[in-house]
């Protein structure tokens, strides 16, 4: 979708397991799912960063070179590996990398690790077992022949915030919204009070008025 709004994403296959890519490596099952749970903890702490075209010494680096960073990771039924990716427009290759996306333009995605390469029995080149996964890459021709994640944008418009978000993006305001709402249920507990003379008793009051405002704590909410 080329819309100009919202942060820019990228999400969709990037690669397949147990079949040969453009180079002819086989990149076995057991190995990519060791790898892909490796990398969960990355993803979950925004630090799977990803390349505009491979590093030519395979080596990450911020600048100059990331343009992305990976917000999801999993595999399918089938051994397709599929990824969202969000494009970094404040980078300069995640510029880059957006002006042709915004455009239309269909970029793959690649992975890049290091490991050794054994020959299986039907002459395949087989990653071995200490292959390891170091980054997702954008690139011009993706060794997986439909590893090309559609691309689409996302607004910021906070409308799927949770009450949680809320408060940590927004501590003074809520503070004042739950002020407010203790000020309000004090007012009703008064009357309540005052309309029921025999209870008075202070023990009473502070618990009716506990209650009032979690009460209308929780309707905020």
């Amino acid at each position: 979708e080329n819309d100009e709004d919202g942060i820019l994403y990228a999400e969709g296959k990037i690669g397949q397991c147990d079949t040969p890519t453009a180079n002819g490596r086989v990149y076995g099952r057991p190995v990519m799912e060791r790898e892909i749970s490796k990398m969960q903890d990355r993803v979950k702490n925004a630090s799977a960063i990803g390349a505009v075209d491979h590093p030519g010494d395979g080596k990450s680096r911020i600048v100059g070179q990331a343009g992305t960073i990976m917000r999801a990771l999993w595999m399918k039924e089938d051994g397709s590996v599929h990824g969202k990716f969000e494009i970094v427009e404040e980078s300069s290759a995640g510029k880059d990398l957006a002006a042709f996306l915004r455009r239309g333009a269909s970029i793959g995605v690649s992975s890049r690790g290091m490991g050794s390469v054994r020959t299986n029995g039907s002459g395949q080149m087989v990653v071995g077992e200490d292959y390891k996964l170091t980054a997702y890459d954008f690139v011009a021709d993706p060794a997986v022949s439909d590893a090309y994640p559609r691309v689409f944008t996302e607004d910021t418009d906070d409308s799927d915030l949770t009450a949680d978000d809320l408060r940590k993006r927004f501590p003074k305001l809520v503070s004042s919204i739950e002020e407010s709402a203790y000020d309000r249920a004090t007012d009703v507990v008064q009357a309540d009070i005052e309309d029921s003379r025999s209870d008075t008793d202070a023990d009473f009051v502070s618990k009716v008025r506990s209650e009032e405002y979690v009460q209308a704590r929780a309707e905020l909410t």
